[in-house]
């Protein structure tokens, strides 16, 4: 009964593309909207029709490639998200639609373009494709993010390399000011910050007053994370004006991190190191209440008050 259910499946599906196709070669109207505004082709595209009816659509519709919808994606929009079946692999679509004079870089009501819809479902292969033919790279969506910074949130390390590789900007900030690697930071993604400095990003480049290092001790306390940045060349004695002119060492002291505080004094750090206040290490530990920080940097020669 299976292989007759399926039999029967793949000669209905024959038959309604045969009616599709017979449709569209007499010319029925490929202009009409549904009620969220998709043209035929659109729906085509979005409901995995198959490349050749999308092929007769463009070829017999006139220039139908870039209308939008209610919500202003294309089809190409679509074909960038959707994931590849044995009718459409999406790959091949995009280069029907692109070869057509589907807009690579149109965006929808969110700002959004088709490679931005491309790398936030992780298809590598469709945003490779749609940077060949030249996507904008450094457009902002709703909330102020480019595609880059979409590739580091979701942990998306190949995609952050082939963005950059691309020539996305690496260090830009979103409408928030933060960047790509302060992003990375603060999520924990050690392959995604691999792959920002290992394309040029400045491992020492501050967002509102915030060093990456010191976001690491403040967001994660991470010693993986603080340990890549170090041996990357961040500065263990970059104050941070955030922080009242705190180091990464004040900040791994408040937060209790031993761990991290080996490594800053063992990389170079003054245990003794005074923010604007003229307070140090020990005493933002001592009124945090930390006792495994202040007793480790009493261990380490530290005072708890500055002696002018």
């Amino acid at each position: 009964m299976g292989a007759m259910k399926g039999y029967n499946d793949s000669r209905a599906s024959k038959s309604v593309l045969s009616i599709l196709t017979a449709l569209i070669v007499s010319g029925s109207n490929l202009r009409v909207r549904d009620e969220y505004g998709r043209t035929p082709l659109i729906r085509a595209v979005k409901g995995d029709m198959g490349d050749s009816i999308v092929s007769l659509m463009l070829e017999y519709g006139g220039n139908l490639v870039n209308v939008q919808d209610n919500e202003q994606n294309t089809a190409l929009h679509f074909a960038a998200m959707q994931r590849p079946s044995a009718k459409s692999q999406n790959l091949a679509l995009i280069r029907i639609l692109l070869a057509h004079g589907a807009e690579p870089s149109v965006r929808n009501a969110k700002s959004r373009t088709p490679l931005y819809k491309a790398v936030m479902r992780g298809h590598l292969d469709r945003a490779t494709e749609l940077l060949n033919y030249g996507a904008d790279l450094e457009g902002f969506d709703h909330h102020g993010w480019t595609a880059l910074h979409t590739a580091v949130l979701g942990g998306d390390a190949a995609m952050t390399q082939l963005l950059c590789h691309h020539g996305a900007g690496y260090d830009s900030r979103d409408r928030a000011g933060q960047t790509s690697l302060h992003y990375a930071v603060s999520k924990g993604h050690v392959d995604v910050m691999v792959a920002l400095l290992d394309a040029g990003a400045d491992v020492n480049l501050p967002t509102k007053g915030e060093t990456p290092l010191c976001r690491a001790v403040t967001a994660q306390g991470s010693l993986a994370v603080a340990r890549l940045l170090v041996a990357r060349g961040a500065d263990v004695a970059l104050p941070s004006a955030r922080y009242f002119g705190a180091f990464p060492i004040h900040l791994a002291a408040m937060g209790d991190h031993r761990a991290v505080l080996e490594l800053l004094i063992a990389s170079g750090s003054p245990v003794d190191a005074l923010d604007d206040r003229r307070r140090t290490p020990l005493q933002w530990a001592v009124d945090a209440h930390k006792e495994t920080a202040a007793d480790f940097l009493v261990s380490k020669g530290a005072r708890r008050i500055y002696e002018a």
